[in-house]
């Protein structure tokens, strides 16, 4: 099983396979010169085992090879490794899709958005908000977000599914700007992949300003 990373310059230090339906604890991987982290998984009994990749002991993605997807009972999608009785790997040769038909970056979950706002300041926006417009989907995705500071940390992550629609499927994906400090001022980047894959980022100003207190008022009767 094989990770790439993806070709943006944040520090990914351990990478490590989860498994949904194991007990055997996590598989490590190790990673060569090129940046790609591997790990040989022993002979396996027929069944269907799934599992997802573990980043930095913080998030967690699909692996894009896979090209099956299993939900959990939340309706969580895993990567699926698939044995046949004879213990050789099955492929899921139909391809599926989606397309990105429009990116807004804004200070709230709006269903319409005129124009996309990129420079924020953490006083006056509680969030920085983006939102994806998909369409033309075939099959079930799992579209994920690093939101990345000025120094190259990610400082948050979340995830969304993204099902076949007749309709245009909007998803939004927000940044809590409370958390934001002043070494994270400066130009941020928001990271998009979809079934683990990275696709492209987008960026964004973002600088800290303390939030004026509420003032207080006593009213004697």
């Amino acid at each position: 099983i094989v990770f790439e990373e993806p070709e943006f310059n944040i520090d990914i230090f351990k990478v490590e396979i989860i498994w949904d339906n194991d007990d055997t604890g996590n598989t490590e991987m190790h990673r060569n010169i090129n940046g790609v982290w591997s790990a040989e998984i022993n002979e396996l009994p027929k069944g269907t085992y799934t599992y997802r990749f573990l980043i930095n002991g913080i998030f967690t993605i699909n692996d894009y090879n896979a090209n099956i997807y299993k939900p959990d009972d939340e309706g969580k999608l895993w990567s699926a490794l698939v044995i046949d009785s004879e213990g050789r790997k099955l492929y899921n040769n139909t391809q599926y899709g989606v397309h990105i038909e429009a990116v807004q970056i804004t200070d709230d979950y709006y269903e319409d958005i005129d124009d996309s706002i990129f420079e924020f300041e953490s006083s006056t926006s509680k969030q920085v908000v983006v939102r994806y417009e998909f369409a033309k989907i075939t099959g079930a995705h799992t579209a994920s977000v690093l939101w990345i500071n000025p120094s190259g940390r990610i400082k948050a992550w979340s995830e969304e599914i993204i099902m076949p629609s007749v309709d245009k499927n909007l998803v939004w994906f927000g940044l809590d700007t409370s958390n934001i400090y002043e070494e994270d001022s400066g130009e941020w980047n928001i990271l998009l992949f979809i079934d683990g894959k990275y696709i492209f980022s987008h960026s964004f100003s973002l600088k800290y300003a303390e939030r004026k207190a509420i003032p207080s008022f006593s009213v004697t009767i």
